[in-house]
């Protein structure tokens, strides 16, 4: 497969250039086996690979009649802001089509080598397990998860020594690692179609966080986008200087009516705006920005924070992959990576696996992952929904206690209050509605069985179709584990909606395991109230108006 070695060459001279269009790389070699032609994918509307390839054909003179051509991406059959790949190759009048990677956009995946087929071009596609088939797949991973999850991969950069310290007490970090790893840091900017970081940040380092590349010329310099809840961020912050460069500043919508004084001045410098959903911590919901960058066309998330927003994002499982510099160096007390609450179990703790180690001048760099059985669900999850937790359902640390390690009052309000607001959503009839309690009252809804989830709208459709015409459906909803303050909740959560709204049911069953013990939940919602509870004995009643039974064990 030398072909498609050259090819995957070509394909990363697109890297910092082609976003949000993947990167590809394009070679077309004579029936004598030569090499006639090559290419890969310019800035956005400009000739993909496959013409480009072409082009290099026609400036040598040669001919693609009768050549084979080796693609690291399905070419395109759609008009975007270019024509289609598959025509200009059928024009050419090539003899085959060896193709890496399938597209994994669902719009368009397989049309392609379809079209191709159906002109009578023989279509080769590589197994997907492939040396070549991965290698494509890693070049472009962060488009592919964006197809496929409707959201950004999400790399973050951290630079520690040993023990694990970004700064010393006083945060001073001026270096910690060395010019070697820090010049490497610029190339994953490069890579990056955005840059994350939060106020915190901002503020008391003042950075640039640009891209400053040796090599002209230089790619576009990636979006800024900082987390900044209430518009803290001076309009003489350094970010907001950097030529050519989008900033944007994501605040929390509840604050939006008593900031707009701030936000002009910031404004005025440039910036942007982002007005996002609040959490429960009156913060910018993560889950939220995640989704709203996937709408923007962000591939992959670059993120360089401090060790709140690190935290955050680690806690609620959005990093995809962590970039780690170590320096050979011991700090002693120092400021952490990340904001993570204690453990009191080993064994609740995420192993990352070691996808690459390399050495950087006397630093190392490690890249790291998810564990496998984690990436595994996560793909077969490709297909369903794609609206992770944006809030804990359980109240925060400070409110926690008696002998479970959320406390039965709080748990007894938050459930009245969840389901009260399902309650009133259910029997309005507003699929609008149901969809937003998804995101914002932190239903557990990372995968839905029989949902093709796409987008909102076509959520708010099904919605709309089975309470409109299907006398019976069921949902199931099942909710990988996750850790919250020192526990492990996992749960099956089984909806039941007739067709009157007399008879709408919900059934939950979250099992909590905490500290070598472990609780259950069971929770049976209706429009109307039963003549006895479904559990056993309740030790916890919320007096939902519109509860069975909740009863905890």
């Amino acid at each position: 497969m030398e072909h498609f070695t050259l090819a995957l060459q070509l394909a990363q001279q697109s890297t910092g250039w082609s976003s949000p269009n993947p990167r590809v790389g394009c070679v077309i070699v004579s029936a004598n086996g030569q090499v006639i032609g090559s290419g890969y994918t310019q800035r956005p509307g400009q000739p993909h690979a496959e013409i480009m390839a072409l082009h290099d054909v026609a400036n040598r003179g040669a001919s693609p009649a009768g050549s084979t051509v080796y693609v690291t991406l399905e070419p395109c059959s759609h008009y975007g802001r270019t024509p289609p790949c598959c025509d200009a190759l059928i024009s050419a009048g090539v003899a085959k089509v060896v193709v890496a990677l399938q597209d994994p956009n669902p719009l368009v995946s397989g049309k392609g080598m379809e079209r191709l087929r159906t002109a009578g071009i023989e279509v080769e596609l590589l197994a997907p397990d492939s040396d070549i088939a991965r290698a494509a797949r890693e070049l472009n991973i962060g488009f592919v998860h964006r197809m496929q999850h409707g959201r950004p991969w999400v790399r973050l950069k951290t630079a520690t020594s040993l023990d694990g310290r970004t700064a010393l007490p006083n945060g001073n970090s001026l270096w910690i690692t060395d010019a070697t790893a820090r010049a490497d840091v610029q190339h994953w900017r490069a890579r990056a179609c955005a840059i994350l970081t939060g106020v915190g940040t901002v503020l008391h380092d003042n950075p640039l966080l640009n891209l400053r590349l040796s090599q002209q010329p230089q790619p576009p310099q990636p979006p800024l986008f900082v987390l900044d809840s209430q518009l803290r961020t001076p309009p003489t912050a350094r970010i907001l200087g950097v030529p050519d460069r989008k900033v944007w500043l994501c605040a929390s919508q509840t604050h939006q009516a008593k900031l707009t004084q701030r936000a002009a001045a910031l404004q005025a410098t440039g910036a942007h705006i982002l007005w996002l959903p609040a959490n429960t911590h009156d913060k910018p919901c993560l889950h939220a920005l995640l989704q709203e960058l996937g709408r923007l066309d962000i591939n992959e998330l670059h993120v360089e924070a401090g060790a709140t927003l690190n935290g955050a994002l680690l806690r609620h499982g959005h990093v995809d992959e962590i970039l780690a510099y170590i320096a050979p160096m011991l700090l002693g007390p120092g400021q952490p990576l990340a904001a993570l609450p204690a453990m009191t179990d080993l064994g609740t703790a995420t192993r990352w696996q070691l996808h690459e180690a390399r050495t950087l001048g006397n630093d190392m760099r490690l890249r790291l992952r998810p564990p496998a059985a984690a990436a595994a669900a996560a793909s077969t999850q490709a297909d369903s929904a794609a609206y992770a937790p944006t809030a804990s359902l359980f109240p925060a640390p400070s409110t926690h206690g008696g002998d479970t390690p959320f406390g039965k009052k709080a748990i007894e309000a938050e459930i009245t209050t969840l389901f009260d607001n399902w309650n009133t959503a259910l029997q309005k009839g507003d699929p609008k509605t149901l969809v937003d309690l998804y995101d914002q009252d932190a239903i557990l809804l990372p995968t839905v069985s029989n949902i093709p989830r796409r987008t909102h709208a076509e959520i708010e459709d099904y919605f709309e179709h089975f309470m409109a015409r299907h006398p019976v459906c069921t949902i199931d909803l099942r909710h990988v584990q996750i850790g919250y303050n020192q526990a492990v909740v996992s749960g099956l959560y089984t909806f039941t909606f007739e067709g009157s709204d007399e008879k709408i049911r919900a059934r939950y069953t979250y099992t909590y395991r905490w500290n070598g013990k472990e609780w259950k939940i069971s929770s049976h919602h209706s429009s109307a109230m039963p003549e006895k509870p479904e559990t056993n004995t309740p030790l916890i009643d919320a007096r939902c108006s519109q509860l069975r039974a909740i009863s905890l064990t």
